[in-house]
């Protein structure tokens, strides 16, 4: 398959009637919205198309709807959100499959206090070390460097702690900046041998409620929309979904050349496909409407 590159959403809204839209390096920078993704979003609104955001965000639906808000991003201007860190929670509480049977109810946390309403409704035990807990549950990466969280991982090496993992994305945008995210210390933690679960994209359950919300709309009808190959377009692709990638999220650094494209980019485009073994349906440099 070749990548088409097109000027904005407005090249391909016809051929779709529902939008599966990535949030962080799409919609906003982790600071503020991008002005062009608010009036993609109000265009597909005024087109009566149907939003589903789906982040590989730590936070609850809840605080997912308030963060955005926040940022002035208003509940009017999507249809559904769902997110990786509802997901988890859902996977704690009604343990639907045997890996989730066997955690235990002690974990240790790594992340941010304010993921805590991931589990503090719930019946677990916080515990203030990995020797003290049942399983790890990773929510977020407050600190720069993986080494800054091998003395816990080698502490859950030892005890043969499992690990659920709240978002897989390796790295984030925030304000323009490429940081660590708790999916690339997950990845560390399995190249050290630990046993990991991942919810949210490019891992099929988070698609269930996705599919759910949606009213069994065909995958033909839908278009996934996210910056990063190896978990929004892999995962549109695992549930036969197109995908569009927005070439200035994760990947800006090899695909534009100041924010824009050149006539290199989709031989570099190419080259990156060639590499993950992933390749989209669409490319833009950003979630706008139109050239």
């Amino acid at each position: 398959m070749t990548t088409q590159f097109i000027s904005g959403i407005k090249d391909v809204v016809d051929q779709y009637d529902a939008f599966i839209i990535d949030l962080w390096g799409v919609i906003h920078n982790g600071k503020k919205p991008y002005p062009c993704a608010l009036e993609t979003l109000r265009n597909l609104k005024d087109l009566k198309k149907t939003t589903l955001l789906l982040s590989n965000s730590p936070r609850r639906v809840f605080a997912s709807e308030a963060h955005l808000e926040d940022m002035g991003l208003g509940r009017n201007l999507y249809t559904h959100i769902y997110t990786s860190g509802e997901d988890t929670y859902q996977g704690l509480k009604d343990r639907p499959d045997m890996w989730h049977q066997k955690l235990g109810t002690r974990l240790y946390h790594i992340g941010p206090e304010f993921h805590h309403p991931m589990f503090s409704d719930l019946n677990y035990q916080k515990v203030s070390s990995p020797n003290e807990a049942d399983f790890l549950l990773m929510t977020g990466a407050e600190f720069p460097h993986i080494e800054d969280y091998e003395k816990d991982l080698k502490s859950a090496i030892d005890r043969n702690l499992p690990m659920l993992c709240a978002n897989p994305d390796r790295v984030v945008v925030s304000g323009g900046q490429i940081i660590l995210c708790c999916g690339g210390v997950a990845e560390y933690y399995e190249k050290m041998g630990g046993d990991v679960f991942y919810h949210g994209k490019p891992y099929p359950a988070v698609y269930q409620p996705v599919f759910s919300h949606l009213g069994g709309l065909a995958p033909s009808r839908i278009l996934a929309i996210g910056d990063s190959l190896t978990t929004d377009i892999k995962g549109a692709m695992g549930n036969g979904i197109d995908g569009a990638l927005i070439m200035g999220g994760i990947h800006h650094e090899i695909l534009l050349s100041d924010g824009r494209m050149t006539n290199e980019t989709p031989d570099l485009l190419q080259n990156l496909s060639k590499k993950t073994g992933i390749t989209p349906k669409y490319a833009l440099a950003e979630m706008g409407w139109a050239a």
